[in-house]
């Protein structure tokens, strides 16, 4: 995924788990999930069947191998001092790809099928799965990138919607943690997706197809509000387990830390813990769920970029997570609008190559490139701002308003705060100006 802020210290069933915690081997030591389902082969769209697409997807990371080549394979930095974090060649990276020829196809049988996943219900519980699901999404991005090397646009293409579509499926009936995962998937996804898009060579094979399946992909999405409704109950019952067995504090305060505490974790955890323990059972759960009542109500509507306030006197589940759960609202929108800008421009690309120029306006892309005129996610009942610029391929604008919600003409977003110029042109919450589809990224 593309750069982003740190989050801030967590303290939810869910959420008090960092990425890095749930990537921790002694974190998979401990909670080693049931040996998957074996799954046939995928038809094209899911089938009404007792097959769960997380059992597929956890079988197809057993069969996965040198995922840590395949991560220093896609980075485009090499300075981590690693003897494997070095430049990789089109042959190495096509043989890592061979190697893993049987997780990927074990991956995508899983797409048949309907993703439920395990339900949270208590603050010990370890999810190495999601570290493992975002490797998955990394080594389709290779798969991309080495199609896209070979001349191979259609199957770039698909590789890279594949990730996408895993990071839509894994959120259906996950807290927020799962969500932010699935948005890291989608984002490893759509990168080189991007990078291909706006190169001047690259090819229409398959960008119709892929304008089409992308659609398809996105009416997968699971609103954030339901997301949040996952959240509210795996941390009501983890809280009653709490209360009911104070001793677990310990561990689930360790489960916090992960194996590498570097951001100190596992000191925040046991702190909320002790103030939840040190504060009135009913309060604390009514307090919290009143306030999780506030935030899906409030997340039901168009975006608004204000953090919510609070009292400083609320309940300790609600202190510890509710600005997470803000700007995890932001990525959920930003995800969103960036998968509707990629859909919009191969569809964009399609009709070029089919009529040797752009259209005058999007509603010319339906219905035989997209089905409706895509909307910004940051306005309300608008579609995304396009217009013809001049001539060749990238002869076209097109932007969202961003979240200030302001329409700055397409002049692209900067991040106020930015410490180079590497991140200047990330989408943050407090960025001023238009996310342009060409210049900006997330």
């Amino acid at each position: 995924m593309s750069h982003s802020k740190r989050l801030p210290i967590l303290g939810a069933a869910a959420l008090f788990v960092t990425l890095g915690a749930i990537a921790s081997p002694a974190s998979a030591a401990k909670a080693k999930p049931k040996n998957p389902s074996a799954a046939k082969r995928p038809a094209k769209a899911p089938k009404a069947s007792s097959i769960n697409a997380y059992d597929v997807f956890l079988a197809a990371t057993k069969l996965a191998v040198d995922q840590q080549k395949v991560g220093f394979a896609l980075s485009k930095n090499h300075n981590s001092g690693d003897p494997l974090d070095r430049v990789y060649t089109l042959e190495e990276k096509t043989q890592l790809i061979q190697e893993n020829a049987s997780a990927l196809a074990k991956l995508r049988a899983g797409f048949a099928y309907t993703y439920h996943n395990p339900p949270v219900r208590s603050f010990t519980t370890m999810m190495p799965y999601y570290k493992e699901f975002r490797a998955m999404g990394r080594l389709l991005a290779l798969e991309a990138d080495v199609a896209n090397e070979k001349k191979d646009t259609r199957t770039a293409i698909n590789s890279s919607l594949d990730a996408i579509q895993l990071g839509e499926m894994i959120q259906r009936d996950s807290p927020v943690i799962g969500m932010l995962v699935g948005v890291a998937c989608q984002a490893i996804g759509r990168r080189p997706l991007h990078d291909m898009i706006i190169t001047p060579d690259f090819g229409a094979d398959g960008t119709k197809e892929g304008a089409q399946r992308l659609s398809r992909i996105m009416a997968l999405h699971v609103p954030y509000t339901e997301i949040l409704k996952i959240e509210k109950q795996a941390n009501i019952t983890s809280a009653k387990e709490l209360y009911s067995h104070p001793s677990i504090a310990v561990q689930a305060a360790q489960t916090a830390g992960g194996s590498d505490d570097s951001n100190g974790q596992e000191e925040a955890a046991r702190q909320m813990f002790a103030m939840m323990l040190q504060s009135d059972k009913d309060q604390v759960i009514t307090s919290y769920e009143n306030q999780m009542d506030s935030l899906i109500e409030r997340y039901g509507q168009p975006y608004d970029s204000t953090l919510i306030p609070i009292s400083r006197q609320s309940d300790p589940l609600s202190l510890s997570t509710y600005k997470l759960i803000y700007e995890s609202r932001f990525k959920d929108v930003t995800s969103e609008m960036s998968s509707r800008c990629m859909m919009t421009m191969l569809a964009l690309r399609a009709y070029f190559a089919d009529h040797k120029s752009y259209p005058a306006t999007l509603q010319a892309l339906t219905p035989e490139y997209l089905p409706r005129v895509p909307g910004d996610p940051f306005a309300q009942d608008a579609p995304l701002h396009y217009s013809v610029t001049g001539d060749g391929l990238n002869g076209y604008s097109l932007y969202s308003i961003g979240p200030d919600k302001n329409d700055d003409g397409g002049n692209p977003a900067v991040n106020p705060s930015a410490k180079s110029e590497n991140t200047k042109m990330i989408l943050y919450p407090d960025s001023l100006g238009d996310f342009n589809a060409f210049l900006n990224h997330y």
